[in-house]
């Protein structure tokens, strides 16, 4: 009888103490969300991310437009492309 009494102690400690760490990760969890509102203020106003360089996004800018301009397959009037 003493044994399940410690027993339950336990279990009951071991879940306020994961539901308090729980709480306090989703607590702390607002700075990533600040970095990434910074990164995309950055973005707006360099137009490029903040770890890579001006070069490099132009680069994917014109990889992209490269693609945007690619030929497409168009179906014909019986459906077949």
């Amino acid at each position: 009888m003493f044994g399940i009494g410690i027993w339950s102690t336990i279990v009951l400690a071991t879940g306020v103490l994961s539901v308090l760490a729980m709480f306090a990760y989703m607590a702390t969890g607002h700075g990533v969300r600040g970095d990434e509102e910074a990164a995309r203020d950055f973005y707006d106003e360099h137009g490029h991310w903040p770890d890579q360089t001006p070069e490099e996004a132009e680069a994917e800018r014109e990889e992209a437009q490269k693609w945007a301009r690619a030929q497409t397959s168009t179906a014909d009037p019986d459906g077949v492309v």
